[in-house]
C-alpha cells in the first residue's frame, strides 16, 4: 500500500485510480477486504482510501483522542462522503459502571467427559 500512495504523491493523483484498480481486483477475490490506514487529522491517505471502500470504521482511543479531534475526524470523513459504519472505541478501563469485558473459559463438563472417556 505505501508505495501505492508514495506514488499518488509524486505523480498529482495517477496512483488514486491505481489503488481503486487494486481494491476492486482484492473485492474480486476475497469475501471481505479489511484495509487499515493511516490516522485521518495527520495525513490524507485515510480520506484517499474512504472513497474507494464500501465502509469505514473509525477506531478511537479513549485516552489518546480529544472530542475535538473525534469531531474533526468525522466532519472531513462526511466532506469526501466516506460511508461511516461505526467506530470502535479502544482503552476503556476495565470494570467500572459502563466498561464491558468479555473472557473464556472451558466448560468444565466437556472437559470432565473428555479425560473420562480417555481412560
Amino acid at each position: 500500500m505505501q508505495m501505492v500512495f508514495d506514488r499518488y504523491a509524486r505523480d498529482g493523483g495517477g496512483a488514486h485510480r491505481d489503488l481503486a484498480s487494486v481494491i476492486r481486483a482484492l473485492a474480486e477475490e476475497f469475501d471481505v477486504v479489511l484495509i487499515d490506514s493511516t490516522p485521518v487529522l495527520p495525513v490524507t491517505d485515510a480520506l484517499v482510501v474512504s472513497r474507494l471502500v464500501d465502509a469505514t470504521v473509525v477506531v478511537v482511543d479513549s485516552k489518546r483522542t480529544p472530542r475535538k479531534g473525534l469531531q474533526r475526524c468525522l466532519q472531513l470523513l462526511s466532506q469526501v462522503n466516506a460511508p461511516i459504519l461505526g467506530t470502535v472505541l479502544n482503552g476503556l478501563p476495565e470494570g467500572g459502571e459502563h466498561g464491558y469485558s468479555y473472557g473464556y473459559e472451558p466448560d468444565r463438563r466437556t472437559q470432565r467427559q473428555r479425560s473420562s472417556s480417555v481412560d
